[in-house]
């Protein structure tokens, strides 16, 4: 067999693409406008599970106030939404913003919507959808 040790060769700094351009070309192009309107309407991140009672649907809402949420139920659609204003700041990094959001679930045919209820602790808002119970699975004893 016949291994080649040689190296590639490096770029020089002439060769390789200038950062500060490529930069300038993402900030000043379409694309940007798309960011800074995703900026403004965000999707906070939700967990679901089910037991043998519930669907659980958890949403990660930091620094939102359980009274800035909107919770409703219409035509088996469940929407949680958050319509304030962000505050105007420069920030140096920033990894989350809900200020404005809006999230529709189709509800399974076997939820009581007539039963759902939500608390809010720690930035999470937790949401219970019971099962109905003529949707739970029945055990039937032998006569």
């Amino acid at each position: 067999m016949n291994y080649s040790t040689r190296r590639k060769p490096r770029l020089n700094h002439r060769q390789a693409p200038n950062f500060t351009n490529i930069l300038n070309e993402l900030f000043n192009s379409p694309i940007m406008e798309s960011v800074e309107r995703a900026v403004t309407h965000s999707r906070p991140a939700v967990n679901i599970s089910k037991n043998d009672k519930a669907y659980i649907l958890s949403f990660a809402l930091p620094g939102l106030d359980k009274k800035d949420v909107a919770i409703k139920v219409e035509e088996r659609q469940l929407t949680v939404s958050s319509d304030i204003t962000a505050e105007e700041q420069k920030f140096r990094l920033r990894e989350f913003n809900y200020s404005k959001f809006e999230r529709v679930f189709d509800l399974p045919k076997d939820v009581d919507v007539n039963n759902i209820s939500a608390t809010y602790e720690a930035g999470i808002l937790a949401l219970s959808l019971p099962i109905a119970e003529e949707a739970k699975p029945k055990t039937i004893s032998v006569k």
